[in-house]
């Protein structure tokens, strides 16, 4: 949300839209995702919330200062690699990795259904091929500053690749 903030102010004609969108998607993440955050974090650390409400904080700021450290570093890790931006989300891609990772350890077995992966690979490889692929985006140096490697299509057909 603060990404479109800033896009928002950048440009008088796109303020109202982009405020909107960036308040729609704070009041998402604060409403939805840290709640769904914390009912993971109470089964999976069940003890913890059986233990006594002291329990409960330090587990809960834990959480939260993994989450906004994580924030922190990504953010820096992009505004200092941003000539190789591309190379970045191409890298960020590789979010089933930890969940892969974490049912190995857990000794799980199927805990990702063909169905969940289809949507979620489809849905977070929208916006990096509109961006990289498309060769009318906002990014095209009018408004926005280009992004580096853009309108490309051997990094989309990576990208692809990378999820198939």
């Amino acid at each position: 949300s603060f990404l479109h903030l800033c896009l928002g102010l950048s440009s008088q004609y796109l303020f109202n839209s982009m405020s909107m969108v960036a308040l729609f998607k704070f009041l998402l993440c604060s409403l939805l995702e840290a709640r769904y955050l914390l009912i993971i974090l109470r089964h999976r650390r069940h003890e913890a919330f059986s233990e006594g409400w002291e329990s409960v904080r330090r587990e809960v700021s834990w959480l939260y200062t993994r989450f906004y450290g994580a924030l922190v570093v990504g953010s820096l890790m992009v505004y200092n690699c941003l000539a190789y931006l591309d190379v970045v989300v191409l890298v960020l891609q590789l979010y089933w990795v930890p969940q892969i990772a974490f049912d190995a350890w857990q000794g799980s077995r199927n805990t990702l259904t063909p169905t969940f992966i289809t949507s979620i690979s489809a849905s977070r490889l929208m916006l990096p091929l509109y961006l990289w692929g498309c060769p009318k985006t906002i990014f095209t140096g009018e408004i926005y500053p280009r992004l580096p490697g853009a309108q490309s299509l051997r990094w989309c057909l990576q990208l692809v690749g990378l999820q198939a």
